[in-house]
């Protein structure tokens, strides 16, 4: 759990990228029209930077409720990137307050903005998280199958960096499902820490080729 924590909160900093703002004073927003556009989407976006400060605190409740405010103006003011951008904030707090199901809830909203305005980068990790999420709760298939879109993804951008994340989320799932499944079915745990293995290899995560020697190890210890 640990490491998928570890992978979705180093993920959080590549959803964000296109969604920079220039922080007002308090002063300027005070003295602003709040019937305006403008002056409503500065709200929103104080309410948006409280709330990853607040994430990054660990207040996860604080942050849940600033992301809440902030996804409600954005929409009113139809800002499809402030909506996303909300909802995988609330994503992150859920999943690591271990909500795994109201997190998926969250990501699978952003995720449906993120295809209908082309960004692909941002769906290509937001598939991550979901696959993060769905390893936390056991469902180890729908993960993979998630996790193997988001890699299909970064391949065909090029984009090295995602393709490497999430062939190190699948690397963890295996992982995982082999542990899981160590003593029901041997033989299957084998084929998947042999998986494992091959992926952190792949991408020269020696952290994770370890975790899955360890795994092999006791394996060949009780077989």
């Amino acid at each position: 759990a640990c490491i998928i924590l570890a992978n979705s909160f180093i993920a959080y900093f590549f959803f964000f990228p296109f969604f920079f703002f220039k922080q007002k004073t308090a002063y300027e927003i005070y003295q602003c029209d709040w019937s305006s556009d403008v002056c409503s989407s500065d709200l929103a976006n104080g309410y948006f930077q409280s709330g990853q400060q607040a994430h990054d605190n660990g207040e996860y409740d604080k942050a849940i409720g600033l992301f809440q405010q902030a996804l409600t103006i954005y929409r009113e003011l139809n800002n499809r990137g402030g909506e996303a951008s909300s909802l995988n904030g609330l994503g992150m707090c859920y999943e690591d307050m271990q909500e795994f199901q109201d997190a998926i809830d969250s990501y699978e909203q952003a995720l449906a903005i993120f295809q209908n305005t082309g960004d692909h980068v941002a769906e290509g990790y937001n598939l991550i998280s979901l696959g993060n999420c769905y390893t936390a709760l056991d469902n180890y298939q729908k993960a993979l199958g998630l996790l193997a879109q988001a890699r299909d993804q970064f391949i065909a951008l090029g984009d090295s960096e995602g393709e490497i994340k999430s062939i190190r989320s699948e690397g963890n799932c295996l992982l995982q499902f082999a542990n899981h499944a160590m003593q029901d079915n041997p033989q299957q745990a084998l084929g998947l820490l042999n998986q494992a293995l091959s992926k952190f290899r792949q991408i020269n995560d020696q952290q994770g080729e370890a975790n899955v020697l360890l795994s092999l190890g006791n394996y060949y210890d009780f077989h």
